[in-house]
């Protein structure tokens, strides 16, 4: 039977796990362009939304990563389906995720799964491996205490702490902590959010 759509993969693991290492390995070993789209500072999938759909009906043997698809929305999600479902022969799409439990079942059964583990779970021969060869992209994200005020949220965010983290923090016990993770849903930024709730405990005091 013949192919009539491209390839898709659901790479999931913890931060530092090598998840965009095997991206660009895989694809520069095919030979393919790699083209990368940041669903975390696009959860509603608004900007990229038009651009996203020409890039998967490209003839030119494209891999179309997208970091980060476990924060999308519910209503993204339903649009990221039909992009799998529609996407050229010649494209493979990879999503990059975190937490698995957080795709919609249709996109899981549409990708070929792959995990990736951890360091912490290395043998000590593999760790001694992975020190002396690991990438730039193999970053771990700091571990940040709750931020209490705008110059503490700054300073999270350039020590590229994150936002979902740090949001749920400070969100946490907080009167609009109910608020904060609605508007969350609805793909509005997760540093905006945090800023927000800081200003209300500084206009409450």
């Amino acid at each position: 039977m013949q192919q009539t759509r491209g390839k898709s993969y659901l790479i999931v693991g913890p931060p530092g796990c090598g998840k965009s290492r095997w991206i660009r390995q895989a694809a520069a070993a095919a030979g393919h362009t790699l083209f990368r789209w940041n669903c975390r500072d696009d959860r509603a999938l608004r900007q990229g939304r038009e651009l996203l759909h020409g890039v998967v009906r490209t003839r030119e043997p494209t891999w179309v990563w997208l970091e980060g698809a476990d924060d999308i929305t519910l209503d993204a999600q339903a649009f990221l389906r039909r992009i799998l479902e529609t996407a050229s022969v010649q494209v493979t799409c990879v999503l990059e995720v975190r937490r698995l439990e957080c795709m919609a079942e249709p996109i899981q059964s549409r990708c070929i799964l792959k995990r990736l583990t951890n360091s912490l779970n290395m043998t000590w021969r593999q760790k001694n491996i992975h020190a002396k060869w690991a990438q730039p992209d193999d970053y771990i994200v700091p571990k940040m205490q709750t931020p209490t005020n705008l110059n503490e949220l700054r300073t999270a965010r350039l020590s590229g702490a994150d936002p979902y983290t740090i949001m749920s923090q400070i969100a946490k016990g907080h009167h609009l902590e109910r608020d904060a993770l609605k508007r969350s849903t609805m793909g509005m930024s997760p540093w905006i959010l945090s800023a927000w709730m800081l200003s209300q405990n500084t206009n409450i005091n």
